[in-house]
């Protein structure tokens, strides 16, 4: 009786962990990264949003198509339309409803401005490509852009009418937004 016990213990034992070993090798799915993209898909500046988002897809595909990778990574596209206004009701749903903590964008520097604060307080990641107004820099410890600012632009710009082309006076013309003001202040300075 007793090596009959035995023996039912060893299997048991050798059935569990012949079972533990089966599980822990089975290859495990990635965690999904989840990362926001606010950009012009439509609208006056469709052709910049569909520019980024084809880099986007590039590296997307690179990434995920990684052998050594333990994420997965998923980008949600919003369109803004280069509108604060739609800026802020997007970032607000790709952090609320999307639970992202990436996002990219906006393309433009008021749209950027106007999404910062809400980034800032939910601690959301926001890196604009292309966004140059200095005050973004300043806008909280989650807040970047890649992009030059506007006064070493703005500088070059004039160094160019006067060296180049011979002109000391140039009349200028700009959007009258937080982008196309801070191009036009560096060129004037």
């Amino acid at each position: 009786m007793k090596t009959k016990n035995i023996l039912w213990i060893t299997l048991v034992v050798v059935l569990v962990v012949l079972t533990l070993f089966y599980f822990l090798q089975q290859k495990k799915e990635p965690e999904v990264i989840k990362i926001g993209a606010i950009l012009p898909l439509t609208g006056t500046s469709k052709d910049h949003g569909k520019d980024a988002k084809d880099g986007m897809e590039l590296l997307l595909d690179k990434l995920n198509n990684s052998k050594t990778l333990k994420y997965t990574y998923k980008i949600i596209y919003e369109d803004d339309q280069s509108l604060s206004s739609n800026s802020v009701t997007v970032a607000q749903k790709l952090i609320n409803f999307n639970k992202v903590k990436i996002i990219i964008g906006p393309i433009s520097s008021t749209s950027t401005l106007a999404i910062a604060p809400i980034a800032e307080k939910a601690k959301v990641v926001l890196l604009s490509p292309s966004a140059s107004d200095p005050q973004i820099s300043k806008s909280g410890d989650y807040i970047f852009r890649n992009s030059l600012l506007a006064l070493p632009q703005g500088e070059r710009m004039a160094k160019f009418c006067k060296d180049d082309i011979g002109r000391n006076e140039v009349s200028i013309l700009y959007m009258n937004d937080d982008t196309g003001v801070s191009y036009y202040e560096a060129f004037q300075n």
